[in-house]
């Protein structure tokens, strides 16, 4: 990803006075991880699938020429003034996972054998969860998780039409999406955050004691405290030093460092997209700023070999 609250300090950081559509925007594809997620409320599960694999191949491609296309979507629709801010967001939430997601695979792992793959998966997630928290006291974020998820119904709906009329035309997958994809998945995101919120701990032991402490629930509910994690150093404020996990190549940035190089790479973006409204061709410019890495910090296709993970510093 990175999570929640790590997206929404960025936004900020990097867009002063950002509004709703811009910050829910900073959460990016992730949105439509969390269709169906809900239990309470009615989803198609054939559809849900079809959403989740959308969100989820969003973030292996290199985004170019679909960040490009929404550019131009939102240029002719009539919707401009609603979908220009949210795209905003996109773009940050981009800038940042493009940036950030290589420091926090090699800290949280990955492997591709099956077995283990959802192991490392949670890994990531709860990494992510904890680095929330001090991200969050950090940048002085001070919301309930699921009040970071607001945002205009009529902004929402029309967010909604993009991505449907953006993956109809570009193919990011064969399946068809809904108008509402988004709408639902953002509603099920707040819906989810909501009823995983523990802020004495209790209904977060409960969580860990009946569906376990590797459990998606568990790894996505924030701790009251770090507790026993208190001490490893999320953001890297030590600057330890960390590797690309493909390359190997060293590294000693800290988060907020990261958040510079990720700031200055959307400024680029934004530039390009005011561009792009005025009526020029920008994709071979925006491919330049990509340089094909996706949402991962990878090239499509690129394997991660290099981790170390900051559970072994304990």
């Amino acid at each position: 990803m990175p999570a929640l609250y790590t997206h929404y300090a960025f936004s900020l950081y990097a867009e002063p006075g950002a509004g709703k559509s811009t910050l829910v925007g900073g959460q990016g594809p992730d949105i439509f991880f969390f269709y169906g997620m809900y239990p309470f409320r009615k989803a198609d599960k054939a559809l849900g699938k079809a959403v989740n694999a959308f969100g989820t191949r969003m973030h292996k491609v290199d985004p170019a020429p679909y960040y490009v296309r929404l550019f131009q979507i939102a240029k002719e629709s009539e919707d401009f003034e609603l979908l220009d801010p949210y795209i905003d967001g996109v773009l940050l939430h981009y800038a940042l996972d493009s940036v950030v997601h290589p420091y926090v695979f090699y800290r949280s792992g990955k492997s591709y054998e099956p077995k283990l793959s959802v192991l490392y998966s949670r890994s990531h997630c709860f990494f992510e969860t904890l680095l929330d928290i001090e991200v969050k006291q950090k940048y002085g974020v001070d919301l309930l998780p699921h009040r970071c998820l607001d945002m205009d119904k009529e902004a929402s709906r029309a967010s909604s039409k993009l991505w449907q009329k953006m993956n109809d035309e570009m193919k990011v997958t064969d399946d068809h999406l809904a108008d509402d994809c988004f709408e639902h998945g953002l509603l099920d995101y707040a819906s989810v955050e909501r009823f995983l919120l523990s802020k004495t701990g209790i209904k977060r032991f409960f969580i860990g004691l009946f569906g376990g402490k590797k459990s998606q629930p568990y790894c996505l509910c924030y701790p009251p405290k770090l507790g026993k994690h208190q001490g490893l150093d999320f953001m890297n404020l030590k600057k330890k030093e960390w590797a690309m996990p493909v390359s190997g190549s060293p590294r000693n940035e800290s988060v907020p460092e990261l958040f510079d190089i990720a700031k200055a790479k959307y400024l680029a973006m934004k530039d390009l997209k005011k561009k792009c409204y005025e009526g020029e061709d920008v994709l071979e410019e925006f491919k330049k700023i990509t340089q094909g890495i996706n949402h991962d910090g990878t090239l499509e296709g690129e394997k991660m070999s290099h981790m170390k993970l900051i559970w072994e510093e304990r």
